[in-house]
Parts: structure tokens; C-alpha cells; sequence
């Protein structure tokens, strides 16, 4: 089990790792961003494409329950992590 930083971006590239790992997952993500795998790479670092990462984690609830299970994190850290990202849900309230 590993333990993980609880700053948004920190959790975010570690998301990001989470994702890859798994063939379906990234393929499902490419799919669902419009991204290619070189697009990815090279915004990687952006804070849109962190908060992106982060949402699609949150709508894959058996995903978002293995992430939070490997890195030792319980689901509301996730959201609390997306609400400091761009476009945070919050902001429209």
C-alpha cells in the first residue's frame, strides 16, 4: 500500500500513474479526453489536464475505490483534491 502527497497536484500525477498501470483504464481515458497519449505527456503539468484527470477518476466509482485502496486515501480526499484544481465544482456554486 502506498501512501500518497494530499496536495491536488501531487495526487493528480499519481492518479495519472494509477491510470496508466491499467490498459483499459488509459485507453477509456484517452477515449473519453480526446487525447492522444503525446498530447497527454506534453500537458501533463497543466492544471486543466490535472483537474481532467482527477473528474474521470471520480466518475469511475470501482476505479476511484482501488485508487483510494492502493494509495491508502479515503474517497473524500479525492474530492477535496478536486476542489482546489481549475473549474472546480465548487466555484459554480
Amino acid at each position: 500500500m502506498l501512501k500518497v502527497k494530499l496536495d491536488p497536484e501531487a495526487l493528480a500525477l499519481n492518479a495519472v500513474a494509477f491510470i496508466i498501470d491499467d490498459e483499459q483504464l488509459i485507453s477509456r481515458f484517452l477515449s473519453v479526453s480526446g487525447l492522444s497519449p503525446n498530447d497527454m505527456r506534453k500537458n501533463l503539468q497543466r492544471p486543466e489536464t490535472m483537474a481532467a484527470i482527477v473528474d474521470f477518476l471520480l466518475e469511475d466509482e470501482q476505479a476511484l475505490v482501488q485508487f483510494c485502496q492502493d494509495y491508502n486515501l479515503p474517497p473524500e480526499k479525492i474530492w477535496q483534491a478536486r476542489l482546489k484544481l481549475p473549474g472546480s465544482p465548487a466555484a459554480v456554486l
